[in-house]
């Protein structure tokens, strides 16, 4: 099962169906959507599409690749990576997190339901190998960044390993949730109010400090 051909990614056509299939997709899930709407939507031939990917479980597993890819080598690599002390990196990834959410809505929203295993029955195993593997990746960094947190007295007594994943699930469940039920939906203002006051509960002294932003591209 191949996730796209090397060669092609990045080419124009590659980029146009993978964004025509995020739409495909979202606007009515992955059962109904067919190849020949993918391919009409890009605007290229069905036989375009087949050549970049074998069948649609391809697309759909280079679709939630690429927005994971997005979300971690733009949003969240940077965040953890700004000259601050742990804490506070820690804290504007939080933000990075949710920016990524409120930038990219509909891809957001298409990752969400891969994470509910709603469109996971016909996945291909290489791209659970994938996100298992960048999610390691990221695990790793995360766990560290509460480490080096705890050895500079910025954690009191809490265990770095299990505070690390308070943080993380509670920040994507506030997103996840968002998502999910209209009923409990905010504006991203009201959810960075609701992240902030986590956040303040957590212990950070100036939950308003600058804030996470990408840079431009």
């Amino acid at each position: 099962m191949k996730i796209g051909s090397r060669s092609a990614r990045g080419s124009v056509s590659f980029e146009a169906i993978l964004n025509a299939a995020e739409r495909q997709f979202l606007a009515h899930g992955f059962e109904r959507t067919r190849v020949e709407d993918i391919a009409r939507a890009a605007n290229v031939s069905v036989g375009t599409v087949y050549l970049h990917f074998e069948n649609k479980d391809g697309v759909y597993a280079a679709v939630i690749l690429r927005g994971q890819d997005i979300m971690l080598t733009e949003y969240i690599y940077p965040a953890i990576d700004l000259d601050l002390p742990p804490w506070q990196r820690i804290e504007q990834w939080c933000h990075a997190y949710m920016q990524f959410f409120e930038d990219h809505e509909p891809r957001a929203r298409i990752m969400a339901l891969q994470a509910y295993g709603e469109h996971t029955s016909g996945a291909p195993a290489a791209m659970h190998d994938a996100l298992r593997e960048n999610i390691t990746h990221f695990n790793d960094r995360w766990v560290a960044l509460f480490v080096d947190a705890a050895e500079a007295g910025q954690l009191s007594d809490a265990d770095p390993v299990a505070a690390s994943r308070f943080v993380w699930s509670s920040v994507y469940g506030i997103c996840l949730t968002n998502l999910r039920h209209t009923f409990l939906q905010f504006d991203y203002a009201e959810l960075r109010k609701v992240l902030d006051a986590g956040m303040q509960l957590m212990g950070v002294e100036d939950p308003r400090s600058k804030r996470f932003r990408r840079k431009p591209s």
